[in-house]
């Protein structure tokens, strides 16, 4: 999509700086991050697929630790949509990992910007 509008937005020195300072940690432009804040809540930064990869198989290793074993409160099912959450990350990180390998495309993913 063609970008060919522009809003004026005042804003004070420091808040420029904020602005400045929060676009340059997640790697986008100001625009972009004032864009996605406003429109979907989030920044969206982009990842090589390798370095995503990793990033899901990390929680679902951080999440495979957090399992309520002796819990009773959780029933047969809720069991199996746990262990089925910790394998689709399982899949879909070798899914990115193994892309990555054969090419240099990019995975997109939200990064929170509050």
């Amino acid at each position: 999509m063609q970008r060919t509008m522009f809003l004026k937005l005042r804003v004070s020195h420091d808040e420029v700086e904020c602005f400045n300072e929060r676009a340059a940690a997640l790697g986008v432009s100001v625009s972009q991050l004032i864009r996605d804040t406003a429109l979907h809540g989030a920044v969206f930064v982009a990842l090589e697929k390798s370095q995503a990869g990793y990033e899901f198989r990390r929680l679902g290793a951080t999440l495979k630790h957090l399992y309520p074993a002796r819990d009773i409160r959780w029933t047969a099912e809720d069991r199996k949509k746990w262990w089925a959450l910790i394998n689709e990350l399982r899949e879909r990180a070798d899914t990115l990992e193994a892309i990555a390998s054969g090419g240099k495309e990019m995975a997109v993913g939200p990064d929170h910007a509050g």
